[in-house]
């Protein structure tokens, strides 16, 4: 048996598999097709996945709108993000396709007695030109209504990995430019375009306006009310700031308030 430093190797989990043949790891399938390597979601796992949200949806049949789209929302985001950065396109397709059908029967299930017509034009709406969008009106904080949609997993950009140029290295002050030109761009594809988060990122011009840091350079992101809530303050774009967790922390134990972007 093979041996490194001492360690050896688990024989029930080590094993030589031609790339043709492919294996899964991580939630991925590993796989050359016509000598091209690709990373794909794993089917199984794709399966374990939409078998969970129709498992909440079979689970909170008399659940209202809001709390469907709530509870969902957190759900697909994370999970279309998790695989957007690979050949992830027809997956997210078919995911999308699967859930809809999921709520689809969730509100036909909720209403037996009444029309599919009459249930289409209850749940449904057109939004940004799509039309069979999941939708609710709910009251916000300050008590004013809004808009909640049900997330698409096809609203997740898929984001090819750039690779590093040469052997540029972060702790090079050289290349500084380099890797925040590298982060911005990353920022732009966290958000969804034209979305209120994006909006907000774009106009911090996607740094940390007090320590001047890039928005993405690894730390957990927070979105701050620059007026808090119980002071009057909204849910607003123009109230609203991104942060690092560090630099949040921070500011809610500060005595100074914090400036707008």
């Amino acid at each position: 048996m093979a041996k490194a430093k001492g360690l050896e190797l688990n024989e029930e989990k080590t094993q030589i598999i031609h790339r043709d043949k492919g294996f899964n790891f991580l939630g991925f399938n590993i796989r050359a097709y016509k000598g091209k390597c690709l990373i794909k979601p794993h089917k199984q796992k794709v399966h374990t996945f939409l078998k969970q949200i129709r498992g909440w949806l079979k689970k909170h049949r008399t659940a209202k709108p809001e709390v469907v789209i709530a509870a969902l929302n957190p759900i697909i985001r994370g999970w279309a993000n998790y695989y957007r950065h690979f050949v992830s396109s027809k997956t997210f397709n078919d995911v999308e396709d699967a859930i809809w059908k999921a709520v689809w029967r969730w509100c036909l299930r909720r209403h037996p007695k009444k029309s599919k017509t009459w249930v289409k034009n209850k749940y449904y709406q057109n939004i940004g030109g799509r039309n069979w969008t999941f939708t609710t009106k709910t009251t916000s904080r300050r008590g004013s209504l809004r808009v909640i949609t049900l997330t698409r997993a096809t609203e997740a950009n898929i984001i090819r990995h750039i690779k590093v140029k040469g052997k540029a290295s972060p702790d090079d002050p050289m290349l500084r430019d380099y890797w925040v030109k590298r982060q911005i761009n990353y920022g732009k594809n966290y958000f969804s375009k034209n979305t209120k988060y994006y909006r907000i990122a774009a106009r911090q011009k996607w740094i940390y306006p007090v320590c001047g840091e890039p928005l993405f350079n690894g730390e957990e992101l927070h979105t701050h009310h620059i007026v808090p809530v119980k002071k009057g303050g909204n849910d607003g774009e123009e109230n609203l700031i991104h942060l690092h967790k560090a630099c949040h922390k921070h500011v809610h134990g500060a005595v100074r308030p914090l400036r707008k972007a």
